[in-house]
């Protein structure tokens, strides 16, 4: 079971998801969720991954499908509290350079904030 919340800080959307992210339903979800943030028009977001139990490469290819429709239009995506199984199969696809990630909500935040 995986639960997606989706909540804003100022314009950016944090992405909270927990359970297990695999394919089926989780993975529709995951992919409708991304996509109704880039229909409201919003290129950044911080996807927080500390509540997720499984990971799997379809995850990732869903991960990276947002990521290139989010910088396609000037964006950037976030990552927050991925456990190390996550960073290591990021790793092993070569994505870990990619992705930009943080620890803490606030470090997320004060990164945006650069922009």
């Amino acid at each position: 079971m995986m639960d997606i919340e989706i909540n804003l800080k100022g314009d950016i959307p944090v992405i909270h998801l927990s359970g297990r992210i695999l394919d089926g339903a989780p993975a529709e979800r995951l992919q409708d969720a991304f996509r109704d943030v880039i229909q409201e028009g919003r290129i950044f977001s911080i996807i927080d991954l500390e509540q997720v139990t499984y990971f799997d490469s379809l995850a990732i290819g869903i991960l990276v499908a947002h990521y290139i429709s989010v910088t396609q239009r000037g964006g950037r995506v976030l990552l927050l509290k991925a456990d190390k199984k996550i960073r290591v199969m990021m790793k092993m696809a070569r994505l870990e350079d990619r992705f930009e990630w943080a620890a803490d909500l606030d470090e997320a935040l004060r990164m945006f904030e650069k922009t």
